[in-house]
């Protein structure tokens, strides 16, 4: 029993004293309280706190050292710090692998700057040479171990200028503390020069050299002012050029290259050339000062046939009534051989011809667009120049109604409900838009566009047939007069089932008596059938006749009709059928 007492208040004696121990320290304390350790100085340390009667051991755990001498009976060790960067390592523990102190590793900063080199903010690559230029530029070494008590940067640098550099001046700025952080430079106009900065630690000891190597150029006078995108063939006025100069820069000269075969002078901020009409090809500039040469600057100038503006002009419109004259606006180089020609040929004549303007009439045969080209042949190359025109009267073209194309369509009525359209394509029209639509009164209600023409069909339930087929007028109009086309849309159910009603009339056209008969076109069967009764209408739905027909056919006299175009319409299986009839008179 009292032997168990024994060990149990040596074990506890024990770990007090381990726990009392894990604050074991060495003086100087460079991590806790003080500086760090500076290299090549032989420091002796002391370890504390060390229990009574407990023999230590001191070894140096990691770190590079000029020495270290361990005074283990006197708990003290002396070291000389080697002169690199560095966190160095110290090992404490009970000698011969006792028990009374736990092992301990206490580190050591190093605060060396060998090796290392501040950085330099404000260091220009390059500077413009002809004038004095001043700046500034501020330097910075961070130690990359140090105590806590320590600043963080080094406390002095030193500036030199070291290569070249004549009549180049420097200025020492302190800044916070730190002795010539930044450098004020003041150049020359000409020279370049190379600069070192390094620092000094707390310690004395010198960092290696930062270098700034700042050399001189010549501006280039770019753009250059004046230079033309193009010359023209055979064209040799002469062109000025100026160099873009920068003020304030003094000892520059300009020096100029001209494309081969011009003459130009060759120096100075003006350069005057004279092309020679043949060819084009690049002028080069460039300034020179102090011995040195800018970067050049350049501008490509190509050779155009002839004026690259140039146009065809002349008449929009060619009407039947007199010639039109289309020319050339720019003239060509006085060498230059010229042919056109129009395109389609029957549209004009003549249709070809040689020189710069043509002179040209429109034929009976042809209405629609034309092109006129100019083929302009130089000493430097060809080139053409197109101008379109319009031949004759508007074209009112690709007529639709409801989608369908024709003239004269049969739509489905839809009991009433609903809208229809019209549209057509304009060719030659003076606005591209038509003039006038004209219902006649024969729509309900319209709605009318450049080019188109929206309508409800007239409606009554109660009369027979209980529709009217809406005749429209469209009149366009240009400089050489007006053109109309008429388009009749006649409501019929039995458009509405794919099938087709037409009549058959002959002769037609015709200039005293028809013979009229009705047919039934169903899924391609062709049948004759009956039909009530007939009317002969004008081209605005006006009935100029109206007979009973009794079976499948009928005879008409229009020997009393005026030459034009007509219509004969009847209502059968809900639908009117219209078909054209042309009056002819001697």
């Amino acid at each position: 029993m009292k032997t168990t007492i024994f060990n149990a208040l040596f074990f506890i004696f024990i770990l007090s004293h381990q726990v009392a121990l894990s604050q074991i320290s060495i003086s100087p304390n460079h991590t806790v309280s003080g500086n760090g350790a500076c290299p090549d100085v032989s420091v002796t340390y002391t370890v504390n706190d060390i229990p009574q009667g407990c023999s230590i051991e001191i070894t140096l755990k990691s770190g590079n050292v000029v020495s270290f001498d361990a005074d283990n009976a006197n708990k003290k060790f002396t070291v000389t710090w080697s002169n690199v960067p560095q966190m160095a390592e110290v090992r404490i523990k009970a000698a011969n692998n006792g028990t009374c102190i736990q092992e301990t590793v206490k580190e050591v900063p190093v605060m060396s700057v060998f090796g290392l080199a501040p950085t330099i903010t404000g260091c220009p690559a390059s500077i413009v040479i002809g004038k004095s230029e001043s700046f500034e530029m501020t330097a910075q070494l961070l130690y990359q171990h140090k105590g806590v008590n320590d600043p963080g940067e080094v406390q002095e640098y030193q500036w030199e200028i070291v290569n070249g550099g004549a009549g180049w001046n420097i200025t020492n700025i302190n800044q916070n503390g730190v002795v010539n952080k930044k450098a004020q430079i003041v150049t020359d106009n000409q020279n370049g020069a190379t600069i070192r900065v390094r620092g000094r630690s707390l310690c004395g000891k010198w960092s290696d050299w930062e270098l700034c190597t700042i050399s001189r150029f010549v501006k280039a006078p770019c753009p250059i002012i004046g230079a033309p995108a193009y010359v023209v063939c055979e064209n040799t006025e002469t062109i000025g050029m100026l160099a873009t100069v920068t003020s304030g820069l003094s000892g520059y000269t300009y020096h100029w290259s001209w494309p081969s075969g011009w003459n130009g002078s060759p120096t100075g901020p003006a350069g005057v050339v004279t092309p020679n009409g043949l060819n084009g090809g690049t002028v080069t500039l460039v300034a020179k000062a102090f011995g040195k040469t800018s970067s050049p600057c350049t501008a490509e100038i190509v050779l155009e046939p002839i004026e690259p503006s140039t146009q065809a002009i002349g008449d929009q419109f060619l009407c039947d009534d007199e010639p039109g004259l289309y020319k050339l606006d720019i003239a060509p180089p006085p060498s230059s051989t010229i042919t056109w020609i129009v395109t389609p040929s029957n549209a004009t004549t003549p249709s070809s011809g040689t020189g710069q303007s043509a002179s040209t009439s429109a034929t009976t045969s042809f209405n629609g667009n034309a092109t006129i080209t100019f083929t302009i042949n130089t000493p430097c190359g060809t080139k053409t120049r197109q101008k379109s025109f319009f031949v004759g009267r508007p074209i009112i073209a690709n007529v639709k109604v409801d989608g369908k194309p024709g003239t004269f369509v049969y739509i489905c009525p839809n009991d009433g409900l609903g809208s229809h359209w019209i549209s057509v394509f304009l060719q030659g029209d003076q606005d591209n838009c038509i003039d006038e639509w004209d219902d006649f009164g024969t729509t309900a209600t319209s709605y009318e566009t450049c080019n188109e023409f929206d309508f409800t069909l007239q409606y009554n339930p109660n009369n027979y047939p209980p529709y009217n087929c809406v005749f429209v007028n469209a009149i366009a109009s240009n400089e050489c007069g007006i053109n109309s086309q008429n388009i009749i849309a006649c409501p019929s159910y039995w458009a509405c089932k794919g099938y087709e009603y037409e009549f058959e009339i002959s002769p037609n056209p015709a200039t005293t008596t028809i013979h009229v008969e009705l047919y039934l076109d169903k899924n391609g069967e062709r049948d004759q059938v009956d039909f009530d009764f007939i009317q002969l209408i004008d081209n605005r739905g006006n009935v100029l006749q109206s007979h009973e027909v009794t079976g499948q056919s009928i005879q008409l006299d229009v020997s009393n009709l005026q030459k034009g175009l007509y219509y004969l319409r009847t209502w059968i299986d809900e639908g009117y059928v219209m078909e054209e009839l042309l009056i002819e008179r001697l």
